[in-house]
């Protein structure tokens, strides 16, 4: 069992590739699509606010006649609050597996642990592991292949040359 993967930032560029293993022989049912959410940064995005929004530099306020803006951090536990990210409710770990067995797309939401999981019983190492995960923290999508049918070379060929990964 031979085992390719590539990243890509584009939607559109995934379904290329999909296409491309798919005509080369190999199967649907050792395809896995695994498609990632980016964390955001509420203080690098903007706001609502009545009848305006604020950017990331608006002004919030002042604290001993220093005026503070709002991407600037509110303080922290430990290190420097302004180069920690700080998140929202809308936070969440998911990741989304697309299968492909049976002639259709059949999706689930996972966690970090569920894609560690996955990867694990496809035998990436954990370094490899570890460059999927980042990838899709990114907000990149993961071509994830069994290629029994043709020669893995051959695989990581097609997928190179559908477009440039991310």
């Amino acid at each position: 069992m031979a085992i390719v993967w590539k990243a890509y930032s584009s939607d559109l560029v995934v379904r290329h590739a999909i296409e491309a293993l798919r005509a080369a022989g190999v199967p649907g049912r050792d395809i896995r699509l695994l498609i990632g959410c980016r964390l955001h940064d509420v203080r690098e995005e903007p706001v609502g606010e009545f009848a305006r929004a604020a950017g990331p530099n608006a002004p919030v306020g002042t604290f001993a006649n220093i005026q503070r803006v709002r991407r600037q951090g509110p303080g922290s536990f430990a290190g420097d609050p302004d180069m920690q990210r700080q998140g929202s409710f809308a936070d969440a770990d998911r990741e989304v597996i697309v299968t492909y067995a049976d002639g259709g797309e059949h999706a689930r939401v996972a966690g970090d642990l569920g894609i560690r999981r996955l990867l694990r019983e496809a035998a990436l190492d954990d370094d490899a592991a570890d460059r999927v995960v980042d990838e899709l923290h990114a907000g990149h999508a993961v071509v994830l292949a069994d290629v029994a049918e043709i020669a893995p070379s051959d695989a990581q060929a097609r997928l190179d040359q559908v477009a440039p990964a991310a």
